[in-house]
């Protein structure tokens, strides 16, 4: 029975190790081995090893704590690929195992190697599938292989965001009409979202023979993640609270290894997550456009499935999930900009306002140097860097001053948006320029942009 829960902890402590001594002692120990790297020089790592250090002792195959504090040491734990700390690693005998850099929380650290030492549980009955997955465990979430021959390599990919667990049984096999899949379990999130994706997936099943759904009823549960193949090619999807805005590194993080490491064990896998921010995103990570400035269009129908795909709750549409799972596999997908409509007045006092459709073609046909500011409407900074702006538009009328929104709209390639607002200088035929936006004082970004078209002028 798969049951977690911690028990009381003694007071033993953990030993320190140097980081030259490293080498030796993986090849020396045998099986799971673990070592913390912190810098003890740094007030989160003191923390880090006053507060594990109790629990650390009693995670399975933990070796010591490394203080890299020292230039020597720092040095030697680049040669690990160590830069950021608090860093655990895991060694499987003498070959690297996992890494982890989650949650400093003791508590959490505990869980998490606890669980990485452990390795994939067994799930012997559909019964204590369901035990595992109530909510009084407190569990985030659960990965089911079912008769999967390479679960054991996998499950490394995935111990350090929730646990893995394995079957063969019947039982289970014949609840979710699966022979041979992997489900993920995301019980607390989806609770919290007021998700429940049954009544979507049943409408999807009697909507095209394409898909088949590894779903059944668990109505008496929290509502769950599940597998579709489409065409004997199998399609993860997540229902949850995934947005790039809330949770962009964790999100980010375990849809990537996610999709990665199920591709190198089993195949093409595509991933797609329950809200259209996130769906833009895994559109990167299938090599179809960028998460931010590209959806898929489907030829034949010409309907954007950026828009359309998901109702305004974040729930999948029977229609265009189809359409565009027909589209993907029949490779009548091909990229669009993702637009607003074209604004009525294309000027607001003094800035050009620009959508996604127009933006290439406005760069392309304007002579004049531009400033242009990307923005998100969800940014605190956003109202007085527009202020700013316009105001620069009526002092400097030698540029050309644009705005545009860059969650909702395709951003050229070159204007990096990662993090909003910024603005870049273009001036034809040159790289842009991006330009240092200073909050606390507004004459330092004015003074950046005339040293722009200053030395755009020597050009």
């Amino acid at each position: 029975m798969l049951i977690f829960a911690l028990f009381l902890l003694s007071f033993a402590e953990v030993d320190y190790v140097k980081v030259q001594d490293i080498d030796a002692l993986v090849k020396e120990k045998k099986g799971l081995k673990a070592f913390a790297f912190c810098d003890g020089l740094m007030d989160p790592c003191k923390f880090f090893f006053m507060s594990t250090r109790n629990y650390l002792a009693k995670v399975r195959g933990f070796v010591g704590q490394v203080d890299v504090s020292s230039p020597e040491d720092i040095e030697k734990a680049r040669e690990y690929g160590l830069s950021d700390y608090p860093y655990i690693i895991y060694y499987e005998d003498s070959k690297e195992y996992i890494q982890y850099q989650g949650s400093l929380e003791p508590i959490d650290i505990y869980t998490n190697l606890d669980r990485i030492a452990m390795g994939p549980i067994e799930i012997p009955d559909l019964n204590t599938l369901l035990i595992s997955l109530d909510s009084e465990y407190n569990i985030d979430g659960l990965l089911l292989t079912i008769n999967l021959p390479n679960f054991q390599s996998l499950s490394s990919e995935f111990l350090t965001f929730f646990p893995v667990a394995y079957t063969t049984s019947s039982e289970i096999q014949d609840h979710f009409s699966c022979k041979t899949c992997a489900i993920v379990f995301r019980p607390k999130i989806l609770l919290s979202n007021n998700l429940n994706p049954y009544t979507i997936i049943k409408d999807l099943v009697s909507s095209s023979d394409i898909i088949s759904s590894y779903y059944k009823d668990l109505s008496f549960l929290t509502p769950n993640s599940h597998i579709w193949t489409i065409k004997d090619k199998p399609l993860l999807t997540l229902y949850g609270k995934f947005s790039p805005r809330e949770e962009p590194t964790q999100t980010r993080y375990i849809v990537t290894r996610i999709n990665k490491a199920l591709s190198q064990y089993y195949g093409e896998f595509t991933t797609a997550l329950g809200k259209i921010d996130d769906f833009k995103w895994i559109l990167d990570e299938m090599g179809l456009g960028s998460h931010r400035n590209l959806s898929m269009i489907d030829d034949m129908e010409n309907v954007y499935v950026q828009e359309s795909i998901f109702s305004t709750t974040g729930t999948l549409v029977t229609e265009n999930i189809v359409s565009f799972v027909m589209g993907y596999k029949e490779k009548k997908l091909k990229n669009y900009v993702i637009s607003e409509p074209i604004p009525e007045k294309p000027y607001e006092n003094g800035v050009k306002i620009l959508v996604g459709h127009t933006i290439d073609e406005t760069i392309q046909n304007t002579k004049e140097d531009m400033v242009i500011l990307v923005y998100s409407i969800y940014d605190s900074n956003t109202p007085s860097v527009i202020v700013l702006i316009e105001k620069l538009a009526e002092k400097m009328p030698m540029l050309v001053f644009g705005k545009i929104e860059g969650n909702r709209n395709y951003v050229p390639s070159g204007l990096e948006t990662y993090t909003l607002p910024v603005a870049y200088y273009l001036k034809n035929g040159y790289q842009p320029q991006k330009v240092d936006i200073n909050y606390e004082d507004p004459t330092i970004t004015i003074k950046n942009i005339q040293m722009l078209y200053r030395s755009s002028q020597d050009l």
